[in-house]
């Protein structure tokens, strides 16, 4: 029972990340947001690019940590569903 409720949360999870991509990454600047995030802030700070750098880390922060908790709680809430029955 617990690989299917793995499997829908995953599932779950995936169709948020394409929803959140769509709504975040209209313009496609998700591998600049990459590109930012695995550069060191000193070196963004020297490039001048450190507020960028910082903003775009958070976008890239933010889509990850939605598509993680929507199946970490997809996964609870089912669980949760089928104790109650």
């Amino acid at each position: 029972m617990e690989v299917i409720l793995i499997i829908l949360s995953v599932g779950v999870a995936l169709r948020v990340g394409w929803l959140l991509y769509r709504i975040m990454f209209q313009d496609d600047d998700f591998w600049e947001c990459v590109r930012l995030s695995l550069t060191p802030d000193f070196f963004s700070l020297i490039l001048g690019e450190y507020f960028g750098d910082w903003a775009k880390t958070c976008k890239l922060s933010i889509f990850l940590l939605g598509i993680g908790l929507s199946g970490y709680l997809t996964y609870i809430l089912l669980k949760w569903l089928i104790g109650l029955f």
